[in-house]
């Protein structure tokens, strides 16, 4: 080795241990490159009792605090959980800028839990400060979240909303869980951002009929709540339902006499009315009956999963209908040909044949709560569903388990000897582990699959319609 070049290696070697030696810190790197890591790192949820994750980073040193100030998108997401909450508002309104979006989120289910009911001064006088802050700054809001403990608190808190706009809105969830319960009163919603939400997609609420259909127009997530205690007729839905010129994923849920009352049922025909065109995913959950006369009046042909999440007593009304029960021209039963997801969460599956009929083209069953002393009806029902792709089991009653093997055992072997194959179990570890004890060859007649949002697609399930507001409740 040359001179030089033994030179070269003593000064690598040296230059290297020097490096070796020397501390690194984050306070190395660029303060463009920090502040890019403080947005990631950035937490999507955010608890009450916890100091903010940009709070924190802003006092730790003196430059993490200046980079901290310096990144408007920090401080878009403003949490408010009590009357204390609101002297941080105009703190974060002033270091988010004046151009990036806004996130609002008002929790105040517990400070309003232990308020008293009659202080209603208190509440009123509250939901008027929140806005004040905030009255300048609404077109740059694009996610809203209220969530109270009383109907009335929810209402107080959108009231400043009536005669605002909000051109950049996206998302809007309202929650509560006490409703507003006074015989021989009713409450008279207000309409919300009457100057218009053009960008609105998603809505989560009881609260449909405070919004316009202009405001709908845009819609193409709903989750809707239905209740007593703002009365909604059947007309009154059809016309919010229809408003959104491209629905595409739908939850109905609750109880209202007053609805049922005046909502007919459509036996013969669906109601032309209620034509639902783009929607793709439909859950349905809590009231059997209003679930039936929805289904019956509504039309969604390209409709593709459904999820059933009720008692089935009513259910008899559905499937004894003329919709229903005479077949159509071009080959199978129903309106629901276009369904391949299916969930039916309740354990009694004693309608399981008549549900094979209504959707006869499904490819993954889904029975979240199966239970296996009437698993004949499912093994019947697999002869109708010719084309199923994947069985979906979770949780199950624990009695019963050998006469549900043996069942699952001889039907897949029947299917594969009538070319009809089943190609999937997938199940929660707990079942698949039962499951496999009693059927030590089974992935010999069928893929066996752990449950997960990877191995199955259906939206409900894998929440892939896009709730925004998921990781804040």
């Amino acid at each position: 080795m040359s001179f030089i070049a033994r030179k070269s290696r003593s000064r690598s070697v040296s230059s290297t241990s020097e490096l070796q030696e020397e501390p690194y810190t984050l306070d190395v790197l660029p303060p463009e490159l920090l502040s890019y890591i403080f947005t990631f790192a950035w937490p999507k949820r955010r608890f009450a009792h916890q100091v903010p994750f940009e709070v924190q980073l802003s006092h730790v040193c003196r430059k993490w605090r200046e980079i901290a100030l310096s990144t408007p998108v920090l401080w878009t997401k403003i949490s408010i959980y009590a009357p204390d909450s609101l002297k941080w508002v105009p703190t974060y309104l002033l270091r988010s800028g004046t151009h990036l979006p806004l996130s609002l989120i008002i929790d105040v289910y517990r400070w309003d839990k232990r308020r008293r009911f009659s202080d209603a001064v208190t509440r009123a006088t509250f939901a008027t400060s929140i806005f004040s802050h905030l009255a300048p700054h609404y077109a740059r809001l694009d996610h809203l979240s209220i969530v109270c403990y009383y109907e009335f608190t929810a209402i107080n808190i959108q009231t400043p909303l009536t005669s605002t706009s909000a051109p950049n809105l996206e998302a809007i969830n309202i929650q509560f869980d006490r409703p507003f319960v006074t015989p021989g009163l009713q409450l008279q919603p207000p309409k919300i951002f009457t100057g218009g939400t053009p960008n609105l997609s998603f809505i989560d609420t009881p609260f449909i009929n405070y919004f316009s259909k202009a405001n709908l127009r845009k819609l193409t997530t709903l989750f809707l709540s239905i209740g007593e205690s703002v009365p909604l007729s059947y007309t009154e839905l059809v016309e919010l339902l229809t408003a959104p010129t491209a629905l595409r994923h739908l939850s109905l849920s609750g109880w209202s006499n007053h609805l049922l009352s005046l909502w007919p049922f459509h036996r013969v025909n669906a109601d032309p009315d209620l034509r639902l065109s783009n929607l793709k995913s439909l859950r349905l959950i809590d009231s059997s009956m209003l679930v039936v006369k929805f289904l019956l009046s509504v039309s969604a042909p390209q409709l593709e999963s459904i999820w059933i999440n009720t008692s089935l007593d009513n259910f008899h009304n559905f499937f004894d209908s003329q919709q229903i029960n005479v077949p159509i021209t071009g080959g199978g039963l129903s309106k629901f040909r276009a369904v391949k997801y299916l969930t039916i969460a309740e354990y009694n599956l004693g309608y399981v044949i008549k549900f094979s009929e209504a959707f006869p083209n499904v490819t993954h069953f889904a029975v979240p709560h199966l239970s296996f002393f009437n698993v004949e009806f499912l093994v019947s029902a697999m002869a109708n569903w010719k084309d199923m792709e994947s069985l979906i089991f979770t949780q199950a009653r624990q009695s019963h388990w050998e006469k549900f093997a043996i069942a699952m055992e001889a039907m897949l072997e029947e299917r594969s000897l009538t070319r009809h194959p089943i190609k999937s179990f997938i199940m929660d570890r707990d079942f698949r582990k039962m499951l496999e004890e009693r059927i030590p060859h089974l992935s010999d007649l069928v893929e066996v699959l752990d449950l997960s949002p990877e191995t199955y697609k259906e939206p409900w399930y894998t929440k892939s319609i896009g709730n925004p507001f998921a990781d804040e409740l």
